[in-house]
């Protein structure tokens, strides 16, 4: 059974007008979606395969590591220690993680050799253009502007796919960014909801010493 998180990240997209991302126009969305609903659906099953929550306490979790003081640091994040807890323990996630990794350096050097490129052009025609500017006669100037104006159309028609791969890939780099936060909270709710539900302080002790914090009141009271 999928669990009531994953409803509200879905109805969630449908509030925000992304119905989009049911269609096969962006796969990677569809795809992190049902990966998330497949691993809960195989979280509560007999099999406990992908079960997201230890046999123990996680360590984040645990006494020694709740100390506000420790969390006040900068950089701290208990969602991110939470699943990082996860990833030592599931196969799964760390190839999605290590995905990632590969993805970020990919795009990296894929941006790279295109800017390399693309700079030599744009340093051309910029070069040209001042050239062309230049020149006294202005039949052959305005001529010269045209043909370099022509030539710098013509190459963007030559990098026109490579200008729109360049960004879907942009989008697709969102796209993954995005669920890689569902992925964190869907996977890390159960853990601190399970937390509060086993390490919650007695309430009878609780109950116990207001109990007696009203008795010595009374007792204060009473005295004239």
């Amino acid at each position: 059974m999928i669990p009531r998180v994953f409803y509200f990240v879905f109805f969630g997209y449908i509030i925000r007008g992304q119905l989009k991302f049911l269609t096969m126009k962006n796969p990677i969305e569809v795809f992190s979606l049902l990966l998330i609903a497949f691993l809960f659906s195989c979280q509560s099953s007999d099999s406990g395969k992908f079960e997201t929550t230890p046999k123990e306490t996680p360590e984040a979790l645990q006494e020694n590591k709740l100390d506000i003081k420790s969390y006040s640091r900068e950089g701290t994040n208990l969602v991110e220690e939470l699943y990082l807890e996860l990833v030592e323990t599931k196969p799964e996630l760390k190839k999605v993680e290590q995905d990632l990794i590969d993805f970020r350096k990919k795009q990296q050097e894929l941006n790279e050799d295109f800017s390399k490129y693309d700079n030599k052009s744009n340093r051309y025609y910029g070069s040209a253009q001042y050239k062309a500017e230049a020149i006294k006669d202005s039949t052959i100037r305005t001529a010269m502007v045209e043909l370099i104006n022509s030539s710098r159309e013509k190459y963007k028609d030559k990098t026109g796919q490579l200008t729109g791969l360049r960004e879907l890939i942009s989008d697709n780099h969102a796209s993954l960014n995005d669920q890689h936060q569902v992925l964190k909270i869907v996977l890390t709710l159960p853990l601190i909801e399970e937390f509060q539900d086993e390490s919650m302080p007695d309430k009878k002790q609780f109950k116990d010493f207001a109990d007696e914090q009203e008795k010595v009141l009374k007792d204060m009271q009473s005295i004239k």
